[in-house]
């Protein structure tokens, strides 16, 4: 039996999960980062993220970057999460330095600039809430 929302991500070679739009999304986060390390977008900028989950309400987006590398400063309107998975993170929110090791949450009200700095290579899950 086929489950109509499960699909090939055409973007991780070999791995199967559920449509961003299902009720129910199990992703392997290990191997998800193993194929965003081998896109160009990460081989040319060092950095690259992929939306796991993509809902009115939701969204959850997968980064990975190299040591040394750095998402430019930017802001959402929506409150966030930065979850470092491995590695460590340097964020720059506003006139501050947040160090994020593993396993370390920082939470960002809605409009606060922030970078996001790899100390090391560095995986982190993001969560952006909508009101």
């Amino acid at each position: 039996m086929t489950d109509k929302s499960t699909r090939e991500d055409p973007t991780s070679p070999g791995v199967s999960r559920r449509s961003l739009d299902a009720r129910v999304v199990r992703a392997d986060l290990d191997d998800e980062a193993a194929a965003l390390r081998e896109t160009r977008s990460y081989a040319e900028q060092g950095h690259t993220a992929k939306t796991l989950i993509k809902r009115p309400d939701l969204r959850v987006v997968l980064l990975v970057i190299r040591a040394g590398s750095r998402f430019k400063e930017h802001r959402t309107e929506h409150g966030i999460t930065v979850q470092a998975l491995s590695g460590r993170l340097r964020m720059h929110v506003q006139d501050e330095t947040v160090d994020l090791a593993p396993r370390e949450l920082l939470t960002l009200e809605p409009s606060v600039p922030h970078d996001v700095e790899a100390l090391e290579d560095a995986v982190a899950v993001l969560t952006l809430g909508w009101s």
